[in-house]
């Protein structure tokens, strides 16, 4: 559809999270995503296996649980993939839902684990677990979509402007992560 439309930074976002990960020190990440048909599952999957890429890694096929909805399917999956054999030591999730899903695997579990996910969400900071976030302003989305309606209105009636795409960057933050 040709259409003006406003995204986040899917694939920068997660790539950049997984990225840290890497940086961390991290090979053996797994992946939690929501479904590959929508299109932020699809760009999140993308950045996280792009960060691999950068770091001459390849995902391994075993960690990564795709199609996942909700909190109880995530740490469901968090917790198959924590309990086996070589569970990864860090996980991406592609949302705050799939995030809690996997503190919630973390803390049942006891594991030793790195988080990384994508939408920051209340009480990220007090958790007192090693967490990157993808983060973006949501207002952001809001204010450019107001604007591209506005100069809609504004053209007046009949006048055709070209469909417009706007893209709110992300910014990685890091909580319970001592830094030098």
């Amino acid at each position: 559809m040709d259409a003006d439309c406003v995204l986040v930074d899917d694939f920068g976002g997660a790539e950049a999270a997984t990225g840290r990960l890497i940086e961390d020190g991290h090979r053996r990440i797994g992946f939690l995503g929501n479904p590959p048909a929508l299109y932020t599952g699809a760009e999140r999957f993308r950045g996280y296996w792009a960060a691999h890429e950068a770091a001459g890694l390849e995902p391994d096929e075993r960690h990564i649980r795709r199609g996942l909805a909700d909190v109880a399917k995530a740490e469901h999956a968090a917790v198959a993939l924590l309990e086996g054999p070589d569970a990864p030591t860090a996980l991406f999730c592609t949302n705050n839902r799939l995030t809690q899903g996997a503190i919630r695997a973390v803390r049942t579990l006891g594991a030793p684990v790195s988080l990384a996910g994508f939408d920051d969400f209340d009480l990220a900071d007090v958790l007192g677990l090693p967490l990157t976030i993808a983060s973006y302003d949501a207002d952001e989305i809001g204010r450019r979509a107001g604007q591209m309606l506005i100069d809609r209105i504004n053209a007046g009636p009949g006048t055709p402007l070209p469909a417009r795409r706007s893209v709110v960057p992300t910014e990685v933050i890091r909580y319970g992560i001592d830094r030098p």
